[in-house]
């Protein structure tokens, strides 16, 4: 009895010493000082005990309890929350990692579903390749799904950073689950941020009444991540646009009510990306919609991919994003919100992987030890951790940027570059430790890489100058480059190129433009600048003071035409000064300076 009381005593003075405050730990020692002297001491000297030895085998024993044993349950218990990151904050709140009370709710909710509902079933439904309709009806009763849609269209509204969190849990369970729910958002986003309301009315309130899918139809079968190659056309004849051509792997493809579908509406191959292309919502039962077969794919494989031709399908004028000419912009504008969420699932399949890695290596032993005891495991866990934790970070980053109001296309990115990477990593490495039952269907980290393919692409590709350039990683310091150069208020003949002038202003517009950073250039200035380089011959010279030239004029009219703002030139001199450089041939004399004034 005695003996027993011993041990309660030093198990509550240890495990409660690490759990107080400083100021109490402090008053903590003092005690056990005094229960040392005044208690323990005479306790065993009465039964005979040692007690120098006795003290310090139970003060190593217990030490060591608390250190390992307690410090790492807390730190399980820290992990498993620590899908944490900054939540939205106003301007000046300072750094913060905590977690709204709504944002950890909803966490809970998708993990549950999916450590409970999604995972029991998820080999199954990748064995079948059957599309798991219970699941995402469920998850629509659950509010996991459409997060999105703005509350004015009865949806929840929730921001990039709260779809991330319910994301990551549910790749946990199965990525080809939340890979059905996740095209949900990437159809819904171009409508979400570039329709009018009652097209959002229409078709975003209609997903909120009935579990209902949507899919986003760019991809072809000769352009995927060359966007600017795609070859489907849209020719508009009355007050309906007729769209023929073949888009190719499309997820939710033959499950979709609706798409957003990305068309050439300019037949100039030479014409821009940024002006080529219009945006459209398509019901998926127009005449003249074929829906080809379901893709068998390595991974993922209960998600819906499949190819879709459009044969003289028409679309009315109304279903048309803000305009002919937009789509190029809309489509690179829904990844600044949709890219996150993506890296958020190549997380929560790398989380899954680095779990099951670890439960394995505390189970499986080896020449009589545990996997987890040899060295080279342990440390290949510890580096599949670091991996993850950094991961996470980087989506995290990623969607509370654009949550805050700002362009994250730098930020998402990386995530989702860093986190698909990751994910293949750490799949690799869970299957190297589960040696040769890794590579068993029976084992559930087979599974795990096959999944992980599709979140890394092509890396290659990005080798090649793609495109969607204004997705680039660099582009937030190109822009600071080119903003630089125009911070002289008095003098932009060199705010672009100290040789080009106003040839060099339009350049260095349009590449913001492309970009689509043109918002960042102070407009009014620019506009002033080349309205006092406009002669009385209606020629623009290349900055203040000197000749006017046909080279400029140009120039300045592009300028003029990216703002659209002609009218702060006297357009009918400006035709009249061209006409006066034609010659009798037909060709412009623009080597000639024109008059001055």
């Amino acid at each position: 009895m005695q003996k027993s009381c011993v041990f309660s005593i030093w198990v509550f003075l240890i495990v409660g010493k690490g759990t107080q405050s400083p100021s109490a730990e402090a008053v903590g020692n003092r005690i056990l000082l005094l229960i040392n002297e005044m208690v323990l001491y005479p306790l065993f000297s009465s039964l005979n005990i040692d007690f120098k030895r006795t003290f310090f085998s139970f003060s190593f024993f217990f030490f060591f309890f608390y250190t390992q044993v307690l410090r790492g349950i807390s730190h399980y218990e820290w992990r498993s929350q620590h899908t944490k990151a900054a939540q939205k904050q106003e301007a000046g709140v300072g750094f913060n990692f905590e977690l709204t009370e709504q944002q950890k709710e909803f966490q809970a909710t998708a993990r549950k579903f999916a450590r409970e509902e999604i995972l029991p079933v998820a080999a199954e439904y990748d064995k079948s390749g059957e599309y798991p309709v219970p699941l995402i009806k469920r998850a629509w009763e659950l509010g996991l799904i459409n997060s999105h849609i703005p509350e004015s269209c009865g949806g929840l509204g929730l921001g990039t950073f709260d779809a991330c969190l319910i994301t990551e849990e549910l790749a946990y369970g199965c990525t080809g689950v939340q890979t059905a729910i996740e095209a949900n958002s990437l159809g819904q986003m171009p409508v979400i941020i570039a329709g009018n309301e009652q097209q959002q009315k229409k078709y975003l309130g209609r997903m909120t009444e009935q579990p209902m899918m949507c899919a986003y139809c760019v991809t072809e079968p000769g352009a995927g991540s060359d966007v600017a190659g795609l070859k489907t056309k849209a020719e508009k004849k009355g007050d309906e646009y007729v769209i023929n051509g073949q888009k190719m792997w499309i997820t939710n493809g033959g499950k979709a009510n609706w798409y957003f579908l990305l068309a050439r509406s300019n037949p100039d191959p030479k014409a821009p990306a940024s002006k080529a292309f219009t945006g459209f919502i398509v019901e998926a039962d127009t005449p003249g919609i074929q829906i080809g077969r379901k893709e068998l794919n390595m991974g993922q494989r209960c998600s819906d991919t499949r190819g879709i031709v459009f044969e003289d399908v028409r679309v009315p004028k109304e279903n048309v994003l803000i305009g002919e000419g937009a789509g190029f912009k809309i489509a690179m504008g829904a990844f600044d919100k949709t890219r996150p969420p993506v890296a958020a699932g190549a997380v929560g399949l790398a989380q899954r992987a680095l779990d099951e890695a670890t439960k394995y290596a505390l189970e499986r032993k080896t020449f009589g030890r545990l996997l987890v005891e040899h060295q080279a495991v342990s440390f290949l866990l510890a580096e599949m951790a670091m991996k993850v934790e950094l991961a996470r970070l980087s989506y995290q980053r990623a969607a509370w940027e654009v949550d805050s109001g700002r362009r994250n296309t730098y930020y998402a990115s990386i995530a989702k570059a860093f986190a698909g990477d990751i994910a293949n990593q750490l799949a690799s490495d869970a299957v190297q430790i589960f040696g040769g039952n890794g590579f068993n269907s029976d084992y559930p980290v087979e599974k795990l890489m096959r999944d992980a393919k599709i979140y890394q692409g092509t890396p290659q590709k990005d080798v090649i100058i793609k495109s969607d350039a204004p997705n680039t990683l660099f582009l937030e310091k190109h822009a600071d480059y080119i903003v630089s150069y125009g911070s002289k208020k008095d003098d932009y003949e060199y705010c672009m190129s100290e040789y080009l002038r106003m040839s060099g202003v339009y350049w260095g517009l349009t590449v913001m433009d492309l970009m689509g950073q043109l918002h960042r250039m102070n407009k009014e200035e620019i506009l002033s600048f080349i309205k006092s380089c406009q002669h009385e011959s209606g020629g623009i010279s290349a900055s203040i003071g000197h000749d006017p030239h046909l080279l400029y004029t140009l120039s300045a009219v592009q300028i003029l035409t990216l703002y659209d703002s002609l009218h702060v030139i006297d357009v009918d001199k400006v035709v009249e000064y061209v006409q006066s450089l034609q010659k009798e041939d037909g060709s412009f004399a623009g080597d000639i300076w024109g008059p001055s004034k």
